[in-house]
């Protein structure tokens, strides 16, 4: 694999990189682990795990697009709103089973990878290329 942006160096570095990261919170040590070992036993094998990462992705884009849809101009819940834009509680209601779901497959994700031998550098910053992005639209339609 060649790049005219990576050195044939720095290339093999990436290949031998190893995410290392330690959540010592007592929320994540005793319910969210827990909870995400017994939901990825219920993913079938042959599952990929960015797909896992992805469809949770799309489901913080279908909030997104929900919201933009019932308040275009994100006015509905300012104290102005001169369209008199309403968000139907329907779409609250979608929102927040949908960010539940999406975050159940970012952290279970990882845990498949292992599950099926396939994890590596790539799947971590695709992963974490992809909370990125999260990291923008939800507080975009939750503020």
């Amino acid at each position: 694999m060649t790049s005219s942006y990576l050195s044939k160096e720095q290339l093999k570095g990436f290949e031998k990189y190893k995410y290392n990261s330690i959540d010592t919170s007592i929320l994540s040590k005793y319910v969210m682990h827990p909870f995400w070992d017994w939901c990825v036993q219920f993913c079938p094998v042959w599952v990929a795990p960015n797909i896992l990462t992805f469809t949770g992705f799309l489901l913080t884009v279908l909030n997104f697009l929900l919201f933009s849809y019932y308040d275009y101009g994100f006015h509905a819940l300012t104290e102005e709103n001169a369209t008199n834009d309403h968000i139907p509680n329907w779409v609250w209601a979608v929102a927040a089973v949908n960010l539940f779901v999406a975050y159940t497959l970012d952290g279970i994700d990882g845990k498949q990878a292992r599950r099926t031998g396939t994890s590596g550098p790539l799947g971590e910053l695709f992963d974490h290329g992809l909370d990125s992005y999260s990291a923008v639209l939800i507080p975009t339609y939750t503020s």
